[in-house]
């Protein structure tokens, strides 16, 4: 073996290493974080850091693999996507605008809205990081496969843990 293929061979399941590293964070934060830090702490400083650590192994996995996992950008691609997401916050105004905002549950205070979007944000950047760069992966073999296991795993780790615990019984299930 020679050390190019031992690389090569490290590389190749890259996607496993990431789905390992997102069921770790998911574990850490659900399970073992809340036990040793204070709700503050754990909320904006490890949590954060948590999952910036996942959208850097995904990326340091695909420097490594650079040739092998394609990014599909071009300007139609980001157009599409800039499209799409510009129509889903509209429906989420006029679904507010039918239905009512409520009262935010979030302070508005300048310095406590910065932290708590770098909260979502570093979630939401390590959670799509892992999801691309495992599709890119598995995508190449099966996207049916790439596409549902990424979905599968994303969904279950954005559950809150409490709503599993709930579906036992009939009254709290639905």
């Amino acid at each position: 073996w020679t050390r190019h293929t031992l690389a090569l061979r490290r590389v190749r399941w890259g996607w496993a290493l990431v789905t390992a590293w997102l069921l770790m964070v998911f574990y850490l934060t659900n399970y073992v974080v809340p036990r040793i830090y204070s709700a503050s702490v754990n909320i904006y400083v490890v949590q954060p850091l948590l999952w910036s650590s996942l959208g850097a192994v995904a990326v340091w996995l695909w420097r490594r693999d650079a040739d092998r996992v394609a990014i599909p950008l071009g300007r139609g691609l980001i157009a599409v996507a800039v499209l799409v997401g510009m129509f889903q916050i509209s429906l989420f105004i006029m679904a507010g605008s039918l239905v009512g905002f409520g009262a935010s549950p979030y302070t508005h205070r300048p310095h406590l809205a910065a932290l708590n979007g770098m909260f979502v944000g570093t979630q939401l950047l390590g959670q799509e990081l892992a999801r691309w760069y495992i599709l890119a992966r598995l995508g190449r073999r099966s996207m049916f496969l790439g596409v549902a296991l990424t979905w599968l795993l994303l969904a279950l780790v954005t559950i809150p843990v409490a709503s599993f615990t709930q579906l036992g019984g009939v009254d709290t299930a639905f």
